[in-house]
């Protein structure tokens, strides 16, 4: 299984943030960025905000699965 990083981060005064990745993990990752207090009527809760980060890291553009998870988007 691979490994798996998660952290609550601030951005600093020029909206960047900073990781530094377990030496495990080696030196290409997928990125994948949720506000931590998202805009009114954009809520996921965690299992929903977990469905679509599996859904981005393990399915290519395909516009019917597309179709098949479109209810964990929300856009």
């Amino acid at each position: 299984m691979s490994s798996v990083l998660r952290q609550t981060l601030r951005a600093d005064a020029n909206h960047t943030i900073h990781v530094v990745l377990p030496q495990d993990m080696g030196d290409q990752v997928e990125v994948i960025v949720f506000p931590v207090r998202p805009p009114a009527g954009q809520i996921l809760n965690a299992d929903e905000a977990f469905m679509v980060a599996a859904y981005s890291a393990v399915t290519e553009n395909d516009p019917e699965e597309d179709a098949l998870w479109g209810k964990y988007v929300r856009s």
